[in-house]
């Protein structure tokens, strides 16, 4: 993409990665989206013939993958977790140096690590899921510094009626009024996720009143794309009234220093974690975070694969 394009291009939350000569100048463009507007959607990211590989390995996952326990997971969605434990589809997306340049510059850090990582497979007749920020699992007091960059990757086409991700544009700049509507989740002793403060948009509205004169957007987006958005946005599923389900795998990325939401050292098998790239080693926990979180009996936690 030429200068002059690029600059016609800032500032937009979509755009085609076939559109850029450079990867840096895609990157300074999902940048300017996502520090202005919370979110960037890229087209065309992947080529079809890997998403639908990706698809056909997913599917073999998903027929043993049971649906949600509660509003939050979906009574009609199957949720594939330990995903790397499961199939290698994404150890090159994960270390994409593009992906990894975007994380790194949004956390302004390059020490991060993945955490939420699922395969979500929106079934027909699925409720919009309740709006959350994915910051929102930590008690940070808001406004911090930026936390999670999350990307989302359509394996299917994502659709205004097939569960297309519902997001409120600017509002990682909102200053809340209370802590409670951006709270996720506790865990009740027999592993179900119980919500607190999270909800409709007619129910959080009240408690966070710049909604009132926001319009919410539908990440609507062709298969193979995929969008970036900061962990501070609000957001949410969005209902499936369609007849097809929707596949989108999430690969949520963390700053090193907090907990990650899964526990991917547990998750991921140690013999699989041996044969892995180095980078995506790190990435699922194998990290130590200045000056020294993260060690195993005094020494880096990648040695203890040796």
């Amino acid at each position: 993409m030429l200068n002059a394009d690029i600059a016609n291009a800032m500032y937009q939350c979509r755009v085609k990665r076939n559109d850029f000569v450079t990867d840096d100048a895609l990157v300074e463009c999902i940048l300017q989206a996502v520090n202005k507007d919370g979110y960037c959607i890229v087209e065309n990211f992947l080529l079809i013939d890997q998403v639908q590989d990706i698809k056909k390995d997913l599917l073999r996952i998903i027929h043993e993958t049971p649906k949600g326990r509660n509003a939050f997971e979906g009574a009609q969605t199957q949720r594939i977790y330990a995903l790397f434990n499961k199939t290698r589809s994404f150890d090159e997306i994960a270390t994409n140096d593009v992906v990894l340049k975007i994380v790194q510059a949004v956390l302004k850090s390059e020490h991060f690590q993945l955490s939420s990582v699922v395969g979500i497979n929106i079934g027909p007749g699925e409720r919009e899921q309740p709006l959350h920020r994915d910051d929102g699992k930590y008690p940070l007091p808001r406004p911090h510094n930026e936390v999670i960059v999350n990307t989302m990757w359509a394996i299917d086409d994502f659709t205004e009626s097939n569960g297309a991700t519902v997001l409120y544009p600017q509002s990682h700049n909102w200053q809340d009024e209370e802590r409670p509507p951006t709270t996720t989740t506790s865990v009740l002793p027999n592993g179900i996720f119980q919500s607190q403060g999270q909800g409709s948009a007619a129910s959080l509205a009240d408690k966070v009143p710049q909604m009132q004169h926001s319009t919410p957007q539908k990440a609507t987006m062709p298969a193979g794309s995929v969008m970036f958005y900061r962990g501070s946005i609000l957001h949410g599923g969005g209902a499936n009234t369609s007849s097809n389900a929707r596949m989108g795998v999430i690969l949520e990325y963390l700053s090193a220093w907090l907990r990650p939401q899964e526990n991917h050292v547990l998750a991921v098998s140690k013999s699989i974690v041996k044969e892995l790239p180095r980078r995506l080693q790190e990435l699922l926990g194998y990290n130590v975070a200045p000056p020294f979180i993260g060690y195993v009996d005094g020494r880096h936690p990648l040695k203890s694969l040796l």
